[in-house]
């Protein structure tokens, strides 16, 4: 039953479903935090610190089950405990079990963590890479419109509602993922010798070598430890930002849920958009290519984190923070099509989980810090100190341009001798 359906086809209906099921949590979440909860913004950012501590320590041990046992067998867990965090989160309004349900989730969110995307290379061509993570990327634009759009009109019922039955079709989707999800080629990495522990030590071993080895991929996990030292801070603030500082227009009366369900879904539409243009730019399939729009996305994404920090009313915030939401939404299939080619198939989910891991701990770092500043001076303080922090990764992007025109510096020359 499994091999009747391609597995590009359930990686993008997969794309497309989890997609869905996140927008429907996450387009309210904050409201509900704020309005239903009365969280302060530093309890905000601390919701996401406890799902970043939990990630952080579990990240490489669950992405080496991945590689040692199965991919499949951990997208399956993943999905099944994000759909029980997301039951509880909105079960019970009360902030301590939207603490506990973070520690589910994510714990649910390394066995996802570059299992999925190690699980269709497997499947593809190198060659291949890029043009299905963006296009994957897409698919989960236009599912997060519909997304974005039941969120809205269940929260007019009740706030709670989307966020339950975004953890109960959470559910349903491990049930069909087990029924449908092929892994045929997927070869064990460890020998069976070696026993649980070895397995895994031996595969995060191979994992630390791969990134020792390319000065790429060193630079890379650095852009990373950045971007998670800026980001907690910036995703769970925004919308804060928007409620405290800016006034709406008044011209139609919303409630708050619809309005950012309306802002939510602009940054769809323009990230699905931006995606397209930027297929047709990465369709020759070339490295550096991807590299010098990797550095304009990311110099872009610092100027527009000022400019919603610094904004004075309300369209200029807007269109900042859609400006930030296209960039972010065309940067990561980038990345992992990028880490995917500068390393081995056998160690990828590894590799992949242990940037990820890298990323959780600047967001553990950061999150907390961002929030102080939030919390003792402004809300949008706290942003402007995300841009800041942001700053360096232009150098490091600079670096891995450097290394790529080397590169194919160096292969012009082969070919010319």
């Amino acid at each position: 039953m499994r091999n009747k359906i391609s597995p590009i086809a359930i990686y993008l209906a997969f794309s497309g479903a989890t997609s869905l099921l996140f927008n429907l949590v996450f387009t309210i979440s904050s409201i509900y935090y704020i309005e239903i909860i009365g969280v302060t913004a530093f309890q905000l950012v601390l919701v996401g610190t406890v799902l970043e501590i939990v990630y952080f320590v579990f990240e490489v041990p669950t992405g080496v089950v991945a590689d040692v046992y199965s991919r499949r067998l951990s997208i399956i867990i993943g999905t099944m405990l994000t759909g029980f965090a997301f039951i509880l989160e909105g079960a019970i309004p009360a902030y301590l079990f939207v603490l506990i349900s973070q520690i589910l989730w994510g714990l649910g969110a390394t066995f996802l963590s570059g299992a999925t995307e190690a699980w269709i290379a497997d499947f593809l061509e190198e060659d291949q890479l890029e043009r299905i993570y963006i296009r994957a990327a897409q698919t989960g634009q236009v599912c997060a419109l519909v997304g974005i759009g039941l969120s809205v009109a269940l929260a007019t019922i009740s706030i709670q509602l989307p966020i339950i039955l975004a953890g109960l079709l959470f559910i349903i989707l491990s049930v069909l993922l087990f029924l449908f999800m092929p892994e045929s080629i997927f070869t064990p990495l460890a020998s069976e010798e070696l026993n649980t522990w070895g397995k895994m030590a031996s595969t995060f071993s191979h994992g630390l070598s791969a990134v020792k080895k390319s000065n790429i991929l060193k630079t890379i996990f650095l852009i990373t430890l950045v971007t998670g030292l800026a980001s907690e801070g910036f995703d769970r603030l925004w919308t804060a930002h928007f409620i405290e500082n800016f006034v709406f227009p008044k011209t139609i009366d919303l409630p708050l849920v619809i309005w950012f369900g309306i802002i939510n879904g602009l940054g769809m539409i323009v990230s699905i958009i931006s995606s397209q243009v930027m297929m047709k730019k990465l369709e020759k399939n070339d490295s550096l290519s991807s590299v010098k729009v990797l550095f304009s996305i990311n110099l872009f994404h610092i100027l527009s984190v000022f400019i919603f920090a610094k904004a004075g009313n309300f369209n200029v915030a807007l269109m900042s923070y859609l400006s930030i939401y296209m960039l972010r939404t065309v940067n990561r299939p980038i990345y992992s099509a990028l880490i995917a080619r500068n390393v081995s198939q056998s160690v990828r989910s590894t590799v992949i989980s242990s940037e990820g891991q890298i990323n959780s701990m600047g967001q553990i770092i950061g999150g907390p810090i961002i929030g102080i500043i939030a919390a003792r001076v402004s809300i949008s303080a706290g942003i402007l100190a995300t841009s800041i922090i942001l700053l360096p990764s232009i150098f490091l992007h600079l670096m891995i341009l450097k290394e790529y025109i080397k590169k194919k510096s160096l292969l012009s020359y082969l070919s010319f001798k």
